[in-house]
């Protein structure tokens, strides 16, 4: 039997800005997304959680002090057998140099994971990284009893 979940996208967090020309933060785009389906490859629905696009960037200093929050929830509903795969891509913007292309990166979760989870849920922090920029995504995932 299939599961009801809410996916949490909570907070951008920068944790280095390595040897970015503006050097305090970085300028940051991409898209965040939460999908359910059989595998990674066989995907039935997906839920943007957060879109930045090529023309428009936000600039996060580094730090834990300096989050952007997000603050989006979505509520799916898992099919029998099916997983969940949260995660996407993030850009960071040079104005003076090609920009840094932080990767794509998921993590998949099953609904067996997910009936072991707290019943307030589970934090999930996924990173992007290029050279020595590193950037933390938080999201969560919560069963819902309907």
């Amino acid at each position: 039997m299939g599961k009801a979940i809410e996916v949490g996208l909570h907070a951008i967090v920068v944790l280095n800005t390595g040897d970015d020309e503006e050097n305090d933060e970085l300028e940051i785009r991409g898209t965040l997304i939460a999908q359910a389906g059989l595998s990674p490859t066989n995907i039935r629905e997906t839920r943007e959680l957060w879109h930045i696009g090529d023309h428009d960037i936000i600039g996060i200093e580094q730090g834990d002090n300096h989050v952007s929050l997000i603050g989006n929830f979505q509520t799916m509903v898992l099919e029998d057998y099916e997983i969940l795969v949260i995660g996407g891509h993030i850009e960071e913007d040079d104005t003076f140099s090609e920009d840094d292309y932080m990767s794509h990166n998921f993590q998949v979760i099953t609904q067996a994971e997910i009936d072991t989870f707290h019943p307030n849920g589970k934090h999930f922090p996924i990173f992007f990284s290029q050279s020595n920029q590193q950037v933390r995504v938080d999201y969560t995932i919560r069963k819902i009893n309907i």
